[in-house]
């Protein structure tokens, strides 16, 4: 565990070095610790992959006098048990892989040596874990994908990507929220509003968050209200 000073108002809390389940949920759990114990000096929280940075009330309180609080306030984190704010059901985000929707599917089955079908397979075949949120409002930062999935970001990114994009990078995945640029490999759309989703006062997608991806028809795609 690593406490840094972060600007005048702030400080950054490192718990690894990794993106793994074990580094998050030590992420989440610090979170929780720091709310209960230190909520009344704290502004925000934002947790990431193996990190938190920390918003203080400085009217209560100074960044290096709560630097040696945190460091306190976690001393038993490897022990105490925690109620994580991440509801503990797995979401489903239903998916279309159609080629209107896929212009990278084929891409990344080359590049895995796979056909379509097995990445489809693969990419449907596991739970993943929020493990940040952030580039733009609703961008969930998934992992870690099948070792076979691992592909790079494109060489050249696109300047629109379209709403309910699902797509793959490094050992990640994501839905891209909104129309935004953006270099990841798409291999699909959703009809899920990861926005809409992520705004809500008691979300089911927070850091720490299960997510799985089905396959699911056109019919039922454009159905839920998807548009190709």
């Amino acid at each position: 565990m690593r406490i840094e000073p972060a600007g005048e108002s702030g400080c950054m809390l490192y718990l690894g070095e990794q993106i793994e389940p074990a580094v998050c949920a030590r992420v989440c759990r610090a979170a929780a610790l720091i709310r209960h114990r230190l909520g009344a000096c704290v502004t925000d929280l934002v947790p990431s992959y193996a990190s938190i940075f920390i918003s203080l009330d400085l009217s209560r309180t100074g960044v290096m006098a709560f630097c040696a609080l945190l460091r306190e306030a976690l001393h038993d984190l490897d022990s105490v048990a925690y109620e994580s704010e991440a509801s503990g059901e797995v979401m489903s985000v239903g998916v279309y892989y159609g080629p209107e929707v896929a212009p990278d599917l084929d891409e990344v089955a080359q590049l895995a040596g796979l056909s379509r079908d097995e990445v489809i397979a693969l990419h449907c075949g596991q739970e993943y874990l929020v493990y940040a949120i952030g580039f733009s409002p609703g961008f969930c930062f998934m992992g870690n994908t099948d070792a076979r999935l691992k592909v790079p970001r494109k060489a050249s990114p696109r300047t629109r990507v379209p709403a309910g994009s699902v797509a793959l990078a490094d050992r990640q995945t994501a839905v891209y929220p909104c129309v935004s640029p953006g270099g990841w490999q798409i291999i699909g759309r959703t009809a899920v509003d990861m926005l809409a989703l992520c705004q809500r006062s008691e979300s089911p997608l927070q850091v720490g968050s299960r997510v799985r991806f089905e396959p699911v028809s056109l019919e039922h795609f454009v159905q839920a209200g998807g548009q190709i």
